[in-house]
Order: structure tokens, then sequence, then C-alpha cells
């Protein structure tokens, strides 16, 4: 598991991500080790899924990644809180960065969206739940009635994905 650890932490670093975790953690008076923690849970994502509890609890200790020494799960979870706080700023830079690797001219992108459908009894209610605001009930593509989705998809002329979005379903209709 050692050279795919290693490939993975080259590209996190050519993306941009460690610097960018790294600021983000000392601008926010937050420990370095955030940007460790977020890195480990992406390798693991990558080599065999787990859950935060089990990056901590089993998975580090089967693959060489001294950085991560004297990580806690809390570090976890709060560095969670951190990107989350701050996600448009990192998918900006990360952008930028895989923009000028792969040479994309992004003076022209692609817009195309589509709709993904659930089969649940009621629709998101808000007023019940104000972090459940996505799925509407609405016709299918398929035919049904059934709550959905909107997912959209921007990419460049080359086809190269630069940002996706999972918008409510009433902006379809």
């Amino acid at each position: 598991m050692l050279g795919t650890v290693l490939a993975i932490e080259a590209l996190w670093e050519k993306a941009g991500l460690k610097k960018t975790l790294l600021d983000l953690a000392r601008d926010n008076r937050m420990p370095p080790l955030y940007e460790r923690a977020l890195f480990a849970m992406v390798a693991n994502r990558l080599c065999a899924p787990e859950s935060k509890l089990g990056v901590w609890d089993r998975w580090l200790e089967t693959v060489y990644l001294p950085s991560c020494e004297g990580l806690k799960l809390r570090h976890m979870y709060a560095a969670m809180d951190l990107l989350h706080d701050h996600a448009p700023e990192v998918e900006k830079t990360v952008f930028w960065h895989i923009a000028n690797i792969f040479n994309l001219e992004v003076d022209l992108i692609f817009y195309d969206t589509t709709t993904a459908s659930f089969t649940t009894d009621y629709a998101d209610d808000p007023e019940q739940n104000p972090h459940t605001t996505l799925r509407s009930f609405g016709h299918s593509k398929e035919g049904t009635w059934s709550t959905q989705v909107v997912v959209a998809l921007a990419v460049t002329r080359e086809g190269i994905p630069v940002r996706s979005w999972v918008l409510p379903a009433a902006l379809s209709r």
C-alpha cells in the first residue's frame, strides 16, 4: 500500500491541496495536523474506504504515513468542519492547479443537467428539517412521479469536468 499512498500524496501536493489546507489551518488557528487528517481520509477512500473511525482505528496502522503520527479521531471531525467552512476556496484553488497542470482552456465551459430520481414516500420538507431541501416530486425521465434532484456538470471543450452541482428539483420545472 506504500506505493499507492505515495502516489496519492504526490497528486495531493500537485493539486495544491496540501498548501491550501495548511494555509487554511494556519489562518484559522487550527493545528497543521488537520491537513494530514484530510489527506488520510482521502487516501483511505482511494485505497480501502472506511469511516473516519475506521481510518483512525484500523487503516492508518496498515500504511506507512509517519506524518500522521499523533493524529486523533477528533482531528478528523474538526478537519471536516474546516473543509466544509472553506469548500469554495479549496475548490477554486484545486480548479486552477488542475487547469494549469492539464493546460486546460477554460474560456468555454459546457453546462448540462439531468435529473436523478429517488423512491421515497415524501418530498423533502425544510420546515421539519432545514437541511433537507433538494428532493421534490415531479415527472421523472422514466415517466414516473417521483422525488428528484437536478445534477449539473460543467466541462471544458476537451470534456474535462471542472465543477458539479446537485440542485433542487424545483429548478427543473
